[in-house]
């Protein structure tokens, strides 16, 4: 049986999972301002195989931080508000 009430609990989860996405954001440019910097201290020679350009060019590809196209529309999110009246029910003891 839950103690706390159901929307405290929501906005709890909604908080737990805005900072998880907000640590792994951070981890995601750590590692690129640390190629960054990288490759900056060792640039590629001029007369570097094409090998070595594309497979720098895929790894800048894969470690570069996605940005992330925000939606026009709001989030949505559906209730059902049946079931929140029977947990209310529940926790004030009826």
């Amino acid at each position: 049986m839950l103690k706390a009430p159901l929307l405290e609990l929501l906005g709890y989860m909604i908080l737990n999972h805005q900072d998880h996405e907000n640590k792994k954001k951070n981890e995601e440019m750590r590692i690129w301002i640390n190629y960054l910097s990288m490759v900056n201290s060792h640039p590629l020679s001029e007369g570097s195989k094409p090998e070595i350009k594309e497979s720098r060019r895929k790894f800048i590809d894969f470690i570069q931080p996605k940005q992330k196209v925000e939606d026009e529309s709001p989030k949505t999110y559906e209730w059902d508000f049946k079931q929140l009246n029977q947990i209310k029910s529940m926790q004030e003891g009826g």
